[in-house]
C-alpha cells in the first residue's frame, strides 16, 4: 500500500506556498473606508505596533486592534508581537507578448 493520505498531506505542506490564498492589491478595494485606510498604511509603512498605527489613523486602539484582527483572519495583514506587517500578495505574472512584439524586441 502507497502512503495514501499522508503522502498527499506531505505533498500539501511541502507546496504550502503555491496553495495558500493570497490577496491582491485589487482586494483592498472591496473593503470599507476604514480598514482600506488600515491596509494602505501598514503597506506603506512595512511593520509597525497596534499603537503607532492607531496614532498614524487617527484611531482609538481598540478599535485599531479589532480591524487587524478581522484583518488577519482575512489574510490582509499579519500580526505577529503586537507588529502588523502586510501579508505577502500574489504577484502579476509579467509575460511578453509574442508575434509582432516578440519580433520587434529582436532589434
Amino acid at each position: 500500500m502507497s502512503g495514501g493520505i499522508f503522502d498527499r498531506l506531505s505533498d500539501q505542506v511541502d507546496n504550502s506556498d503555491e496553495s495558500g490564498e493570497k490577496f491582491s492589491i485589487a482586494d483592498t478595494l472591496e473593503l470599507p473606508d476604514d480598514e482600506r485606510a488600515l491596509v494602505g498604511v501598514v503597506i506603506r509603512a512595512g511593520s509597525m505596533t497596534l499603537a503607532e498605527l492607531a496614532a498614524e489613523l487617527k484611531a482609538d486602539e481598540q478599535d485599531v486592534a479589532k480591524m487587524v484582527g478581522s484583518l488577519s483572519m482575512r489574510g490582509m495583514v499579519m500580526l505577529t508581537e503586537g507588529v502588523v506587517s502586510p501579508s505577502p500578495m500574489k504577484k502579476t505574472a509579467r509575460i511578453k507578448p509574442g508575434g509582432l512584439f516578440d519580433t520587434l524586441g529582436d532589434f
